[in-house]
């Protein structure tokens, strides 16, 4: 009977020891390796500890497998892109997210039980070329909306708000600003010149305006919680008490170093970032208000700027807009529509849009200069100075070019023309006509022999007439100055560059001839040819005008 009784006890022993492992063991797959851990994609966050939440700045997807660093803890984020923290103390640590492939984050943060952060990682992106051009357009559009949603979600921001609304705004904006850098330094493949495709972002100062407003929050973030002085919070702190206190140092006498470090300075920054007219969020916000994008889900959607504005509310007239690709069926766009930029040259504004093809798009009304991206295998295409005005739709119509084919470029060439003419008797009284012109010549054309040009050629200068030789100085009116300047316009082909222009001028009517052609050095040669009333007979002399460079752009003289 006891052999009975102790085997019964023996195996309800043994029951229990499985039971006791078997939770063990299922507390340890909950809770990860280290305090922390990737774990299972439906492992909740927990209450008691931190959660790290990674995504893709421009696709705003979860990014797994993505090394997070929390002071000495290192976790990797599972299938959601979440890391979790369960045994860190409170207090402020440095926060560093990296993957492979993307650019690295680190960022001062102050932790407490149940704190959340987002964490947006900008996609490296390599040197931007007409290939590439396409896809760095989807990456700065992805991270401009996601810099959107960003100031969104601070700007609505309360003491319970979750992620972080600080941390994921400067993520956000790096991310944003990296891509737009990275866009501004691309050239085209032909007629680099000085010119590159979106030359006004090298001194847009809206985009400045984001990226210095967004290091500001990160310096003041970052003397808050080292407890050093943040002059800026306490002057603003003296006319907006906060707590009670008028100052850092008064806020330091109420509180514990740890209160103050995770739930007190917190909450301060994001108010003073609120509500200070000249804080970092409130600059970087002044920048985001040029900064206009749309993905045109619905025929006819409008522009938005980065703080939710639509054109409407700012622009004068809006117009509705077709961007008209007339080969897009051969175009590659990586699944994806075509990306347009448009630069308002007036109210220096920027719009970077979605393009459904054929399809109208809600615009400001302006000059724009635009550029749309055409794929991995067309140039993008560049148009200066377009004006989009009036009612009704107004069709844009592109006309992408292979890469590696010859497009139509312009090519500027200069040169000088000098010369005297002698007038009248040098026996008793000879006039000299001093004719100096400073001539640039503009051709437009596809490169070939066969293909006819056309363009303009620019002149200016002076004809100085002076009184040489006056033996009897009666009847000898004093020398005097005329200025010339004007424009012709060019016709034909390589190897036969004509044009004429006519101007009149006091009583004199003048007359300029060009006739010339390029040669194989890359120099045009040509007659140029100076009449005028004032002369016996015409001024002629041969000139030879050097390459300057070429571009594609056609700009306003």
């Amino acid at each position: 009977m006891n052999y009975q009784k102790n085997k019964r006890e023996s195996k309800r022993w043994i029951l229990a020891t499985i039971l006791v492992l078997f939770s063990l063991g299922l507390t340890l797959l909950i809770a990860g390796c280290g305090g922390g851990g990737g774990g299972s994609s439906i492992t909740p966050p927990s209450t008691d500890g931190i959660t790290v939440i990674v995504e893709d700045a421009s696709s705003r997807t979860p990014l797994s497998n993505t090394s997070v660093q929390l002071g000495n803890q290192t976790v990797t984020t599972n299938s959601n892109g979440t890391a979790f923290f369960n045994s860190l103390p409170d207090g402020v640590y440095n926060l560093q997210v990296s993957k492979n492939g993307y650019n690295t984050s680190s960022l001062k943060v102050s932790c407490a039980k149940g704190r959340q952060f987002k964490v947006r990682l900008a996609p490296v992106l390599p040197l931007v070329t007409d290939e590439t051009f396409h896809q760095a357009s989807l990456t700065a559009l992805g991270t401009a909306k996601g810099l959107q949603e960003a100031i969104s979600f601070l700007s609505t921001a309360n003491d319970q708000t979750q992620p972080d609304p600080i941390v994921f705004f400067i993520s956000s904006s790096r991310a944003f600003t990296y891509s737009m850098d990275k866009i501004k330094n691309y050239a085209p493949s032909l007629g680099r010149g000085n010119r590159s495709v979106i030359d006004v972002l090298q001194n847009f100062l809206s985009l400045t305006k984001v990226s210095q407003g967004t290091e500001q929050i990160k310096d003041v973030s970052d003397k808050l919680y080292s407890g050093q002085d943040v002059p800026e919070i306490d002057a603003w702190l003296a006319q907006h008490p906060y707590q009670g206190a008028h100052s850092l140092q008064e806020l330091k006498s109420m509180y514990d170093d740890i209160t103050l470090k995770t739930i007190i300075f917190p909450r301060l920054l994001r108010v003073y970032e609120l509500g200070n007219p000249n804080s970092g969020f409130n600059y970087a916000l002044n920048g985001a208000k040029d900064i206009w994008t749309s993905q045109f889900t619905q025929v006819g959607e409008i522009f938005t700027n980065l703080i939710g504005w639509t054109v409407d509310k700012v622009w004068s007239g809006t117009k509705d807009l077709v961007i008209d690709t007339i080969n897009y069926t051969q175009l590659v766009l990586n699944n994806t529509n075509q990306i347009a930029w448009l630069w308002e040259k007036t109210k220096q504004k920027l719009l970077i849009g979605e393009v459904q093809n054929k399809k109208p798009m809600t615009v400001p009304q302006g000059t724009m200069d635009i550029i749309i991206s055409n794929g991995t295998k067309h140039k993008p295409t560049i148009t200066d100075d377009y004006p989009i005005t009036g009612t009704g739709i107004q069709t844009f119509t592109n006309n992408a070019q292979e890469i590696g084919s010859t497009i139509p470029t312009e090519k500027i060439y200069t040169g000088t023309f000098s010369v005297v003419a002698i007038e009248g008797d040098t026996s008793y009284c000879a006039w000299n006509h001093y004719v100096s012109l400073n001539l640039e010549l503009h051709l437009q054309g596809d490169g070939t022999l066969i293909s006819p040009y056309t363009g303009k050629l620019y002149f200016d200068g002076y004809d100085d007439i002076t009184l040489l030789v006056c033996t009897d100085p009666v009847g000898c009116d004093p020398g005097g100055t005329i200025p010339i300047s004007g424009q012709m316009n060019i016709l034909g082909n390589l190897n036969n560059i004509s044009g004429s222009v006519t101007w009149q001028e006091s009583e004199a009517t003048n007359t300029l001839t060009f006739n010339g052609k390029v040669n194989t050095d890359g120099t045009v040669s040509g007659t140029l040819i100076f009449a005028s009333d004032a002369f016996n007979s015409p001024i002629q002399k041969t000139v030879t005008l050097k390459l300057q460079k070429g571009i594609i752009f056609i700009k306003n003289r």
